[in-house]
């Protein structure tokens, strides 16, 4: 072999052994940012308008529903839960991520434990299309919040 193949080959294993070597960094350094984050965060307390849908709905007198198909077509179950969408939202998949719970449950369901309101509920939904709905409203949802925040607190 020439001076300069063998150069090339050496090189080459060099290159092959320092990207394989900062793969393992790379990969090491991300699964000890993630256990931070995971460590870090322990609920989920989710306010919000129709982006924020929560299935609080399924919980007041209203004519306003989503409990039925297509709604929920998306979920594992393919089950609607009473929210206005297919399937989750933002809030959820940040919830999945951080390790907390798959899906953030709504504050006014009734079979709620407190280990549910210990890693988050969520909170008001309101839209300007619901005023002539009976709908959860910011000042009673907060109030609302701040009962279940003292249940988890026993």
């Amino acid at each position: 072999m020439s001076p300069s193949g063998l150069f090339q080959t050496v090189s080459m294993l060099f290159l092959a052994h320092f990207v394989v070597l900062l793969v393992f960094t790379l990969q090491t350094a991300e699964t000890r940012r993630l256990a931070a984050i995971n460590s870090s965060i322990s609920a989920f307390f989710v306010f919000g308008d129709s982006t924020a849908d929560s299935g609080n709905n399924n919980y007041i007198p209203t004519i306003s529903r989503s409990n039925f198909p297509p709604y929920g077509k998306d979920l594992p179950d393919h089950i609607s839960t009473g929210r206005f969408t297919n399937g989750k939202l933002v809030p959820d998949y940040l919830s999945s991520y951080a390790g907390i719970k798959d899906m953030i449950p709504p504050y006014l369901d009734p079979t709620l434990t407190v280990d549910d309101l210990k890693t988050g509920v969520w909170g008001d939904s309101y839209t300007k299309a619901t005023e002539i709905f009976q709908r959860v409203q910011i000042k009673n949802g907060s109030g609302d919040w701040k009962e279940e925040h003292e249940k988890a607190d026993k």
